[in-house]
């Protein structure tokens, strides 16, 4: 998994309320793919109409061209449990989601994959989402080693991780690379439980 340090780059503004990960990545978009082709579903009925003819969406706009930050409203990615809505937006080139507050499965999604989810208040939000409404080249950037979100117009906005995810992020570890690093401390958890605890561990035989 890619770290995340700090990302600076293009940022696009979704602001509404409620999208959900159906919205993100319609469920004919999830099956026969593999990654990174999920990005091809990213919000597809938003982007282009049934005859495939592209409608006035942000992703759409050249001053939008290969993002990497989402600006978004409340309750972004509630519904149902569907990882592919955070490989959908990985693959698509997004580091980082900023919104009010994020579907709890898909926020934790988010840690897995490497996408940065941040929380910050709603105003503070709707007002990078005008600033970059109204901007010619509409940029941002996040560093999670200080956990700041930088405009270009000079403003900061602090924001705070949980300290075992805001790390893995910083390594590139996912769940998996995570529980590796913790080995030996696992292995002698083991041994010592089996010193106590020895009736629950099967006994090999040959």
């Amino acid at each position: 998994m890619k770290p995340f340090i700090r990302e600076s780059g293009v940022a696009v503004a979704l602001w509404r309320s409620n999208v959900d990960t159906d919205a993100i990545i319609p469920i004919e978009y999830c099956v026969n793919r593999k990654r990174p082709h999920f990005a091809e579903g990213l919000f597809h009925r938003w982007r282009f109409a049934a005859t495939g003819e592209a409608r006035d969406f942000p992703l759409n706009e050249e001053r939008h061209r290969n993002p990497v930050i989402l600006v978004a409203g409340e309750n972004f990615g509630c519904g149902s449990s569907r990882e592919m809505a955070v490989w959908a937006l990985a693959d698509f080139g997004f580091r980082c989601v900023i919104a009010p507050s994020f579907g709890e499965i898909f926020f934790s999604n988010c840690f897995q994959n490497g996408l940065l989810p941040v929380r910050l208040p709603a105003d503070d939000v709707a007002g990078l989402a005008e600033e970059l409404g109204a901007a010619a080249e509409p940029r941002l950037s996040v560093d999670l080693e200080d956990c700041r979100v930088r405009s270009t117009s000079g403003k900061e906005f602090p924001f705070s991780v949980n300290e075992l995810r805001r790390q893995a992020l910083l390594e590139g570890l996912d769940p998996v690379s995570a529980t590796l690093t913790r080995a030996r401390a696992i292995d002698d958890f083991q041994r010592r439980d089996r010193e106590t605890r020895p009736w629950i561990y099967r006994e090999e035989t040959t």
